[in-house]
């Protein structure tokens, strides 16, 4: 009778014991997770190329590594990641640039100045401290026919051709754009029955003004060059006129073919795996910066500027000579492919409300079109996208290639456009000439 006295009490004090467990540990009947461990590790086993999955690879290893852990456990892995980077770069590029004598024979190395019909060659200019190539028939001594033809180079897809043009006292179109792969490079294989020339110029907006006077020298637009791909080839500039016809004046400058290149970067990567239902799960790549995302203009990219423009402005800002695609609030012109900041033309004829008066140089009302062009930057990149875009989320800002035209030339820009979360708007960071 004694033994079973002490087995109630026994058990009586077992059910105490549990109460008071109970009541005084909260969660003390649950399984003890007993291993849950944040683990920072480098993967060094290799460099992933860019094709590859990291994941892929860490999942199995964190696996085999860490195979004790329990479910909320976190790891945070480093490792190195090939990734490729493209960046335009000049195939061939000619600004004309140096010490020169007016109206001297253009002699610049690698470029063959040759007259076909006549004696008159392409000769050396400058103008507000710009040196460009120029030809013309007016008082020559009889038709005119000259060529001025560019070094060899091979093309590749993706190349493009682009330059400068200004016409003066327009009689007639006087310019032609050739390409030739047969060409062989001296003055008598240009005629040679051999010798193929493939006619471009209407991939370009040639000027057919001013009829008096000179115009403004500007970007004749671009063409890709992928139809000569792997070959060797050679671009010319042809001058045609006769004193008694056609005498045209022709400006060239900034002659530019430019390429994409590729360029394998390594970076560190970090990526993050949660351990949960017993597996390593991945969770996110840690944004390493801000995110950029590249856009390079293109002709109806800066449409969409001018008709913006055209529904929100004075019609007095809309270009009166390249209607409907140009327009000098911000410099926008699809017909040329760039943005307008040659103060003089804004202050001559679209200053509608006089705010470039009272500036007198061309640096100046350069430096004041320069600042309306970054406006309109910043207003092509709000039209593309009214509220910023997202992306793991991390927001998207923007790196914007655009041609800028000033008084002194044609220069591609990069423009950096941040969002700002202090001001929810996109705003300017930075505005450089392209590399």
């Amino acid at each position: 009778m004694k033994k079973n006295i002490w087995m109630v009490l026994a058990a009586a004090s077992l059910m105490t014991a549990c109460d008071y467990n109970e009541k005084y540990f909260e969660g003390f009947d649950e399984t003890d997770q007993s291993n849950v461990q944040k683990y920072t590790v480098e993967y060094i086993e290799k460099t992933f190329k860019e094709t590859e999955s990291a994941k892929d690879v860490i999942i199995p290893w964190l696996t085999q590594k860490y195979y004790t852990c329990d479910n909320g456990s976190f790891a945070s892995v480093s490792y190195m990641q090939e990734t490729t980077e493209i960046k335009e770069v000049p195939v061939l590029e000619q600004d004309f640039e140096r010490n020169v004598v007016d109206k001297e024979a253009t002699d610049v190395a690698g470029w063959l100045n040759y007259s076909v019909k006549g004696t008159a060659l392409w000769y050396d200019k400058a103008y507000s401290n710009n040196v460009y190539t120029e030809c013309s028939a007016y008082k020559a001594d009889g038709e005119v026919q000259s060529w001025i033809i560019s070094p060899k180079f091979k093309a590749e897809v993706g190349d493009v051709f682009s330059f400068d043009v200004c016409i003066g006292n327009y009689k007639g179109d006087a310019l032609k754009v050739y390409v030739s792969s047969t060409f062989q490079g001296n003055s008598g294989s240009i005629t040679n029955k051999y010798t193929e020339w493939e006619d471009v110029t209407d991939n370009f907006s040639i000027p057919q003004e001013p009829v008096k006077g000179y115009g403004s020298m500007a970007t004749a637009g671009s063409m890709k060059l992928d139809e000569f791909a792997g070959k060797n080839i050679y671009i010319a500039f042809v001058y045609e006129g006769a004193p008694d016809g056609v005498t045209t004046s022709v400006q060239i400058d900034n002659v530019l073919v430019m390429r994409n290149e590729s360029e394998t970067i390594v970076n560190k990567e970090v990526d993050e795996y949660d351990y949960k239902e017993n597996e390593w799960v991945f969770k996110r790549t840690v944004p390493s910066g801000l995110l950029f995302e590249t856009i390079t203009m293109q002709k109806e990219d800066f449409q969409l500027v001018v008709d913006y423009v055209a529904a929100n402005f004075d019609e007095g800002y809309l270009d009166t000579q390249k209607v409907g695609q140009g327009e000098y609030y911000y410099g926008a012109s699809s017909a040329y492919v760039h943005r307008n900041a040659k103060g003089y033309t804004r202050k001559k004829y679209y200053d509608v409300t006089g705010a470039m008066a009272n500036l007198t140089t061309d640096e100046e009302m350069d430096a004041y079109c320069i600042e309306q062009v970054k406006l309109g930057l910043v207003k092509f990149i709000e039209l593309v996208h009214p509220e910023p875009v997202f992306v793991d989320g991390q927001v998207t800002n923007y790196k914007v290639i655009s041609s800028i035209y000033t008084s002194t030339g044609t220069a591609s820009y990069v423009a950096k456009i941040v969002w700002s979360e202090e001001e929810s708007r996109f705003v300017l960071e930075s505005l450089d000439e392209a590399e």
